[in-house]
């Protein structure tokens, strides 16, 4: 009878120590550049951040548009109350002027 309490107390403890894992973010802000000219093709993937949730993410994603000069003067009305995904390439073609690189997020 001893033994079997003991067991049952163990499986138990193991029981709940596997079900208090570590929560992993699931969502990604990635900022990509690539060239806009085609002369010298490239592209760079750079993950800007790891969100717990969708409106962290969508947040960090506004907030890394605003501070990508490719979206300056245009970025924030075009896409006031829009989720990402964020393109330069969507923007006014005097925007881009001599831009070599267009970026999403």
């Amino acid at each position: 009878m001893e033994l079997y309490r003991m067991i049952r107390k163990k499986a138990s403890k193991e029981g709940n120590a596997s079900t208090k894992s570590s929560p992993r973010a699931s969502y990604r802000v990635i900022r990509i550049k690539h060239s806009s000219n085609g002369s010298e093709p490239f592209t760079e993937d750079e993950i800007m951040g790891k969100y717990f949730t969708k409106e962290q993410a969508n947040e960090a994603a506004w907030n890394v548009m605003g501070r990508t000069h490719q979206f300056d003067d245009w970025g924030k009305n075009k896409y006031a109350n829009k989720p990402p995904p964020y393109s330069s390439a969507e923007g006014p073609h005097d925007a881009m002027g001599g831009e070599d690189e267009l970026v999403d997020i």
